[in-house]
């Protein structure tokens, strides 16, 4: 399905534990919307959403809802029950100069430390038994939880 998506940036699944909050955050780019494809919801979804700003949104398993993440947003899971979603971002549709800007701006973010520090965050949480504790790598960094808000949403380390 991912290969099926025009201008796809990043994909992942995002899991939510139970009681998980999110705090609220701002993406780092304009030129960038974020998509959310609900796969496993609780059923009580009116305790499980995500706000973007001043609404409420509630996933729904097999639909696909479509935001500005530098918007104000935030998550919370306030059931007994895990929600798994597909996350992915894509380029917000623009003309030649600002795609030009854009993509010069993400090819700087992905060869940063604030980037990496993200990817190695997200990688951890995806293979907990690749890092541990007592290593020097300890992937925990504020950049990664500021870039990679969802991967946090539940505890990798055993």
């Amino acid at each position: 399905m991912l290969e099926t998506i025009p201008n796809l940036q990043t994909a992942w699944f995002s899991i939510l534990a139970p009681g998980a909050h999110i705090t609220p955050h701002k993406g780092v780019t304009k030129g960038i919307v974020t998509c959310h494809l609900g796969l496993i919801v609780p059923k009580d979804r009116d305790n499980c959403y995500l706000r973007v700003e001043d609404e409420r949104l509630n996933w729904e398993p097999g639909k696909i809802f479509v935001f500005d993440d530098t918007a104000v947003h935030e998550v919370r899971n306030d059931t007994d029950e895990e929600r798994v979603v597909l996350l992915w971002h894509v380029d917000r549709p623009m003309k030649a100069p600002a795609r030009l800007l854009h993509k010069t701006f993400v090819a700087g973010l992905k060869k940063s430390s604030f980037f990496k520090a993200g990817m190695l965050y997200l990688s951890s949480a995806i293979f907990p038994n690749r890092w541990r504790k007592d290593r020097n790598v300890i992937p925990n960094s504020s950049a990664a939880r500021f870039l990679l808000p969802s991967a946090i949403s539940r505890p990798f380390w055993r």
